[in-house]
């Protein structure tokens, strides 16, 4: 560098025709130019004056789910709003940020009380204990510690994901616990991938705090946990046709079998036949852990379990207008008209969790997918992920066409609320229009935020945190 100065002065002077250069050029260098070996510098003036404090650049944190931009934005919004604060968004607006502390402070006081283990020394059991809460807390502490960088605090989480991962009993390769060919979808199978899946999100939140070692270990639990729980979902709907993996999606004499009770979407709407109710929420609530355990660790085996789960549910399961077969769990039912928008909205969001983590891997296939494919009563159309939403947020807005659950009467209509109670699950939808901006999504959710009606609630989880409890707040996340 200081020979290439040299030369250049040399060059500069001549052109001024400048005899006695050798002076000019050694004053020049002995001002200007100081050699320290440090790359940062400052001139100021005719005086260069260099920083020799070491610079580290801040960690740049990219997740499944999120990029920098967005934990800058959560960070603004845990100081400013947002959903900090009760009120501070709308008059029914969450106090998330509020609540996410209170929890992580939760787990501070008792760090392990979460652990799950089970006594087993046979195969578990359909109906056997779940770990149905587990971890809730421990997730919001490692949402805390990414918008804060609290070290104390991402420490304590990693370290029970490590204490986690090694208690003997979640050993996922242990055959004579963990068999094939019993749990099916039966309870506990679908609520131990709600459980992985919060565990997932808390160590993609701190996963910058382990040691290359301890990656692999999470990374082998979390991809062995994939294989097992998504084995028997898989072989379930391999049995509905000819040669599933292949790619011929001839229906099987298993799915022809004629022992289907007769079931529909709604009065007067579609049937539903086995090959739409095998597509159901405990099923895809394992292919998309499975998924999106590809997409964090890129599985290439797991990346296309989740993209066959996600494109045969809208090839078998969605009808051309964008209604889909769960809404038959409300068929008949004078008690819970509602209990079919309910599943329907959970196994897209579960879709969705998918296509999202993979579009944030480079890979938007799955949110621009286009089919016309079905069985049954499923084919026509140009059915899609972002039809479907739209279908569930014209139904919760009262402008799609009316469609009733038991009688033709206001108190049966499916539109996402009964009782003075709004399933206001089209909050979930606020993360995936991220992708497409859409604004009918973006004012349906903003409605069912601001109604005075008591939000219905997922299982034993607030409707804010999604299914199976996976998320912080959705709307202190991704909500506007």
């Amino acid at each position: 560098m200081k020979k290439a100065l040299y030369f250049l002065i040399i060059i500069v002077a001549l052109s001024c025709e400048i005899e006695d250069v050798e002076p000019i050029v050694e004053r020049v260098i002995d001002t200007v130019y100081v050699d320290t070996g440090v790359k940062d510098t400052t001139v100021t003036g005719d005086t260069l004056r260099t920083d020799t404090t070491t610079q580290v650049p801040p960690k740049t944190k990219v997740g499944l789910f999120y990029s920098q931009a967005e934990v800058d934005k959560w960070k603004e919004r845990s100081q400013f709003g947002p959903y900090r604060s009760s009120g501070d968004a709308g008059v029914n607006a969450p106090g998330e940020w509020e609540r996410i502390v209170e929890n992580k402070n939760r787990f501070l006081n008792n760090a392990s009380q979460e652990r799950w283990t089970i006594n087993n020394t046979s195969c578990v059991q359909k109906n056997d204990d779940e770990p149905l809460r587990n971890h809730k807390n421990m997730l919001d502490a490692a949402f805390y510690y990414l918008v804060t960088d609290d070290q104390e605090v991402g420490e304590k989480v990693k370290n029970e994901l490590l204490g986690q991962s090694e208690e003997p009993s979640m050993d996922w390769n242990n055959r004579s616990v963990w068999c094939y060919n019993v749990l099916y979808d039966i309870q506990p199978s679908f609520l131990y991938s709600e459980w992985l899946t919060r565990l997932l999100y808390a160590y993609d939140f701190t996963k910058d705090l382990f040691t290359d070692g301890e990656q692999d270990q999470m990374r082998s639990w979390f991809v062995e946990a994939a294989y097992y729980w998504s084995y028997d979902s898989e072989k379930a709907l391999s049995n509905l046709f000819v040669d599933r993996d292949g790619g011929n999606y001839t229906l099987s004499s298993a799915a022809k079998a004629p022992n289907d009770s007769e079931t529909y979407t709604h009065i007067g709407g579609y049937r539903v036949y086995r090959t739409g109710r095998f597509y159901n929420n405990r099923r895809l609530n394992m292919l998309s852990y499975a998924g999106q355990v590809g997409a964090l660790f890129n599985d290439p085996a797991l990346i296309s379990k989740g993209k066959k789960a996600f494109k045969e549910w809208l090839m078998f399961n969605v009808f051309p207008d964008g209604i889909v077969g769960e809404f038959h769990r409300g068929y008949g039912s004078s008690r819970s008209p509602e209990a079919g928008f309910s599943y329907t909205v959970a196994t897209t969001e579960l879709m969705g969790r998918i296509a999202d983590a993979l579009y944030r891997a480079g890979d938007n296939e799955l949110y621009e997918f286009k089919t016309s494919r079905g069985v049954n009563g499923t084919e026509g159309g140009e059915k899609s992920f972002l039809l479907v939403l739209r279908t569930m947020c014209e139904l919760l807005d009262d402008s799609f066409e009316p469609i009733y659950a038991y009688q033709k009467t206001e108190e049966y209509r499916i539109n996402g609320k009964h009782n003075g109670r709004i399933w206001a699950y089209n909050m979930w939808f606020t993360q995936y229009n991220k992708y497409y901006n859409d604004p009918l999504i973006s004012s349906s959710y903003k409605r069912a935020l601001n109604s005075s009606l008591s939000k219905a609630s997922i299982g034993p989880h607030s409707v804010y945190n999604s299914v199976g409890g996976a998320f912080p707040s959705k709307l202190f996340m991704f909500g506007e």
